[in-house]
């Protein structure tokens, strides 16, 4: 514990940016999927 409850508060913080970096990364993950499919379709062979 600290004065005036400073440690709980950057917790919570640190929580949230945990959260968004999460939905960050698995955008992310959505984008490079969607693009790896599209090159493996303009590349392959009909």
């Amino acid at each position: 514990m600290s004065v005036d409850g400073e440690v709980p508060e950057a917790e919570a913080a640190m929580k949230e940016l945990q959260k968004g970096m999460l939905a960050v990364l698995e955008a992310a993950d959505a984008l490079r999927s969607t693009a790896a499919w599209k090159v493996l379709q303009i590349l392959l062979p009909i």
